[in-house]
């Protein structure tokens, strides 16, 4: 049995594959294990000792690309986006802005943040901050800022 091929066919299938290929450009960021949804499990004030559940608070980080968002799945904070950089055992965030979508206006405006006390409740001190990583798994993160903040999560 012998199949034949249609050279224009192919010629024109081949055409289209090409340029499909072509046309889109994948950047892809691997950000290794700190990629994900990470829900805050404590914040641990270090000069005063104490420490806050934060589980019952429904706060989580989500980590994807060079954007981290902030995200409070009780309302009570507001939504933020970050710009991050990972190196090595260091976590950098810079650029935050209030994060406008939502269902109703899906293109809602972001708007620069300049009042870091919206970050605070997700442990993140200021406009700029720096994290140094204390432990970092498929399971568990640890964070300590310079500001004496320790705040653990749970990967989701």
């Amino acid at each position: 049995m012998q199949i034949k091929f249609h050279t224009p066919l192919l010629a024109i299938l081949m055409a289209v594959l090409t340029l499909s290929i072509a046309s889109c450009e994948m950047e892809t960021h691997s950000n290794g294990q700190l990629d994900g949804f990470w829900q805050m499990h404590t914040i641990d004030s270090i000069a005063e000792g104490k420490t806050v559940n934060m589980v019952p608070s429904r706060r989580f980080w989500s980590f994807q690309a060079k954007l981290l968002k902030t995200s409070d799945y009780t309302g009570a904070s507001t939504t933020i986006l970050l710009r991050f950089k990972h190196d090595g055992d260091t976590l950098h965030l810079y650029d935050p802005v209030k994060y406008k979508a939502t269902i109703t206006d899906p293109d809602g405006m972001d708007t620069p943040l300049t009042d870091s006390t919206l970050l605070l409740p997700y442990g993140i001190p200021s406009l700029s901050s720096s994290f140094r990583i204390l432990r970092l798994s498929s399971e568990w993160m640890i964070l300590e800022s310079k500001e004496g903040i320790r705040i653990r999560f749970r990967k989701f």
